[in-house]
């Protein structure tokens, strides 16, 4: 069985190996930088000091890295902010957005990075807050970022909207990482208090220890210059936060400070990503074809690292991503990396298995040609299975004894169907009798005496002989209500007693076949269970053995499930 192509379309997103090499360069380039937040030697000082409870260089390191991520998600929204209005003067010049763009500050870049990685939440996010942004396309410029080590009109551009906030607090290039050394505390909180008496002045700087402190909800934030208070929520803080932060800060501020973590976790999808040679030849196919089991299947399937990089390189293009999903999914294909280690245990077996009978091939080891062939060979064992299952079943169905007990059956329901028709005609004809009986009852007390004398009644001569005319009626209709009501009885104690017994003796009979039937029908699905299930499991002299989902050695592998270390909140230490 020759393995199925995709039939979705290629698309440069996802495809050009330029774009899918620059992605992994500027991986690359993110990676050195919270590598460099986590071992800065000499730099430490310039980091904000390690808040009470931290000890040891682990959570100096941990530390020292939510302090850069803090930082860019606050200023994340500003160059949103710029981004959007240089779109908006490119339309009103009546130029089309190109592949130039502000770019954004590498410390910012880095959650740009993983916001664009959670889709569904991108899109909501920018729709609401920077529509035109939307509207204008905006990819990821990792290409423009690549090609120069700093862009001069870009930080031209930041300084002019926000003179008093630094756009690079790091300088990058191939050989080095620093922090800047210009800056006083550069990675404190610079922002914009927008109450009434600051909101004309520069910004303010709020030392990290007291933002992270408010942004994890354990206690207020105050302003330097106006004293104005934003108070800490008891419950819900970071969300209570991040739904005020529009209008105490004149922009939002998403939640999005952690997200890179997962990426960037130690042995995460980043350090797994760089540790591998090139990417494989058949990558973008594989990409292809596992769109097309999500689309044919709506299971949740499971990326292996090629598979995630394209899928990965494809979302840094949002509005070409979303507008690919509909056109040739049908619908908005999300992006978690977050689900739950039980969850995705059950889901990498169910796109190991999806994936060996549509594609045939192992998921995890597609080049191996031997283990192709094996798969192959159990296809066809499955296939067989399935075909012997339709093949007895019918055969049970059409055995002869069946035939003679379906037979049976419908002649003994035909009969208790006729005779059950004469019952229910007797019964209506002594209920229809019985009715008469009534209506002459009334007619006859209808009959009103033309003199009562105590209990005494008198009638006219037509009277009277109207009332002898209605008894003489009435006897002859009670003598044919008690003979029907006896046809009644009859009919119905023949039906109980003589056509209803060899009826349920049918469906009895019928139903220990059934019973037979539905043993017979386990048996050969759990047959063909276990053959679909050596389809895709790998067998070791006749044991099953589990393939090795998380070979850090191999592209067609996946990345264990990691929980990110919890943020600091400034005062105690993490239990």
């Amino acid at each position: 069985m020759a393995t199925l192509k995709s039939t979705l379309p290629e698309q440069a997103e996802f495809s050009s190996p330029q774009r899918l090499a620059n992605h992994v360069t500027f991986m690359r380039k993110l990676k050195s930088i919270l590598d460099y937040a986590r071992y800065p030697g000499r730099d430490a000082s310039r980091f904000p000091p390690l808040p009470a409870g931290c000890s040891g260089e682990d959570q100096a390191a941990q530390w020292r890295v939510q302090c850069i991520l803090m930082s860019a998600e606050m200023r994340y929204p500003m160059y949103l902010k710029l981004l959007e209005a240089h779109m908006l003067q490119s339309e009103k010049n009546g130029r089309r957005q190109g592949l130039e763009m502000v770019v954004p500050p590498w410390d910012v870049a880095i959650i740009f990075y993983a916001h664009m990685l959670a889709p569904f939440n991108y899109k909501r996010d920018i729709e609401q807050f920077f529509p035109k942004m939307w509207q204008g396309r905006a990819e990821l410029p990792i290409a423009q970022m690549l090609a120069s080590e700093h862009d001069d009109a870009s930080e031209a551009a930041w300084n002019k909207m926000y003179p008093s906030i630094p756009y690079r607090i790091l300088t990058l290039n191939d050989k080095f990482v620093s922090i800047s050394s210009s800056i006083y505390n550069p990675v404190d909180i610079r922002y914009h208090c927008f109450s009434t008496a600051c909101r004309a002045k520069p910004a303010r700087v709020f030392s990290m220890a007291s933002w992270v402190k408010y942004r994890v909800g354990t206690a207020g934030l105050t302003c330097p210059s106006c004293r104005a208070v934003r108070p800490k929520s008891e419950r819900g803080a970071q969300d209570t936060i991040l739904k005020d932060s529009q209008a105490r800060f004149g922009m939002p501020i998403f939640n999005l400070w952690d997200s890179p973590l997962r990426q960037f976790c130690k042995d995460g999808f980043v350090d797994r990503i760089l540790a591998l040679p090139a990417l494989p030849a058949n990558a973008v196919e594989r990409y292809l074809r596992f769109l097309q089991l999500i689309k044919e299947t709506g299971e949740t399937v499971v990326p292996t690292l090629d598979i995630d990089l394209c899928w990965h390189t494809h979302q840094l293009a949002p509005f070409a991503y979303l507008t690919y999903c509909v056109t040739h999914l049908g619908r908005q294909i999300n992006h978690d990396d977050t689900i739950r280690t039980e969850t995705r245990s059950t889901a990498q077996d169910m796109t190991a298995r999806l994936w060996a009978l549509k594609y045939g091939e192992s998921y995890f080891d597609p080049t191996n040609k031997g283990r192709t062939e094996e798969i192959r060979q159990r296809r066809i064992a499955y296939d067989n299975a399935i075909e012997q299952k339709a093949v007895i079943l019918q055969q049970f169905d059409n055995d002869v004894s069946q035939k003679d007990l379906q037979e049976s059956l419908r002649l003994a329901q035909a009969k208790v169907d006729e005779e059950k028709r004469k019952w229910t005609a007797a019964k209506d004809s002594a209920n229809a009798m019985l009715a008469q009986i009534r209506q002459t009852q009334a007619a006859k007390q209808a009959v009103r005496p033309t003199l009562r004398l105590f209990k005494a009644r008198f009638y006219s001569k037509p009277q009277q002989a109207e009332l002898e005319r209605l008894d003489r009626q009435l006897y002859a209709e009670k003598k044919e209500h008690h003979d029907r009501h006896q046809v009644d009885a009859t009919l119905k104690n023949e039906l109980y007693s003589y056509w209803m017994p060899p009826l349920n003796k049918c469906h009895a009979a019928l139903g220990v076949e059934a019973n037979k039937r539905r043993a017979l029908q386990q048996l050969l699905e759990r047959e063909v269970d276990e053959a679909e299930a050596r389809c895709w499991q790998r067998e070791v002299d006749g044991v099953p053995r589990m393939e090795n989902y998380y070979d850090a050695r191999s592209w067609y592998s996946m990345v264990p499930s990691e929980r990110p270390p919890r943020a600091f909140r400034g005062n105690a230490p993490s239990r």
